[in-house]
């Protein structure tokens, strides 16, 4: 499937969606939420109102390892197969881990929840519609360079095709909502020196998984795939609406 092909439905859904998930996880944290603790599980029930009808469900789930006071958060697509699942039919699942039924949480906390929530939906609409658009089998590109398990476990994940797609528009959301204001080549520096404790852009992480072999097939199509995306985001007006917060200002 060409790029642009894809672009196209997901810059739909998500100007679809944007409106009303705004009403209720707008840019800046409400002032309720920065007075004091409140329920955790009404806000998910709000945004499933918005969401829900987009084909995108949010779940909570209970994570001891989370720390107090913190969420986070993980993406799936579902197949039509395996729908309904958990009451719902929506193919797109936000799951967000907590230790606590009740949070107060802080901008730059509620900053990191708005980013990652679009990103990963957006990551699962390219699954979406890869699905629609699907000819044939998924690639997967074969691991190298390693005899870890763990290792061949995450190439064999990051090296299948799909991901690098989904990746790979994940990377380029990084670089142009983080460092929009550096060149392209910068902007990929910036990722691989990053050294947050908080995040791990999604340039570094694949860096990370294979740069013992850095002509690995795998990372030569990621970064291919992330300069089209690249260049397609920045010539699209939708990034720009969501107000995609920068995660990386001191």
């Amino acid at each position: 499937m060409q790029l642009d092909a894809l672009h196209r439905p997901i810059v739909d859904d998500v100007r679809a969606m944007h409106a009303t998930v705004d009403s209720v996880f707008p840019s800046m944290l409400p002032k309720q939420w920065a007075a004091h603790a409140i329920n955790f599980a009404p806000f998910i029930k709000r945004l499933n109102a918005v969401t829900e009808p987009m084909k995108v469900y949010n779940e909570i789930e209970h994570d001891a390892t989370v720390e107090a006071g913190m969420v986070r958060c993980s993406g799936l697509w579902v197949s039509k197969g395996d729908l309904p699942e958990n009451s719902s039919s929506a193919d797109i699942r936000i799951i967000w881990y907590t230790a606590d039924k009740r949070l107060q949480l802080t901008q730059p906390e509620w900053n990191r929840r708005r980013f990652f929530f679009w990103q990963m939906y957006m990551h699962e609409l390219v699954h979406r519609h890869q699905d629609v658009h699907r000819t044939g089998n998924i690639r997967v590109y074969r691991p190298r360079g390693t005899t870890e398990r763990d290792v061949k476990k995450e190439q064999e994940y990051y090296g299948n095709y799909d991901e690098i797609e989904a990746h790979s528009h994940d990377g380029a959301l990084e670089l142009v909502a983080w460092w929009g204001h550096l060149s392209f080549r910068q902007a990929v520096q910036e990722a691989l020196s990053y050294h947050g404790r908080m995040l791990t852009p999604t340039v570094l992480l694949y860096d990370a998984t294979f740069g013992d072999t850095p002509d690995h097939p795998a990372l030569k199509q990621f970064k291919k795939k992330l300069r089209v995306w690249y260049d397609v985001m920045k010539s699209s007006d939708v990034y720009e609406l969501i107000q995609l917060p920068n995660l990386v200002v001191s």
